[in-house]
């Protein structure tokens, strides 16, 4: 029965998780969103941006 889920649920996965959550999806990397955290972490204190969001 496991197997028969496991295998379900690998196909509707990548349906029922949005692009930026990358756990337990193949072929995403986690590594990609920590780059781009540290991306824009690294630009927030730059003189001359403006704040924006929250």
């Amino acid at each position: 029965i496991s197997r028969i889920l496991s295998a379900r649920l690998k196909l509707l996965a990548p349906l029922a998780v949005q692009n930026n959550q990358v756990g337990f999806v193949k072929g995403r990397l986690l590594c990609e969103n920590v780059l781009l955290a540290s991306e824009l972490v690294k630009d927030f204190d730059k003189p001359g941006l403006t704040r924006r969001g929250c």
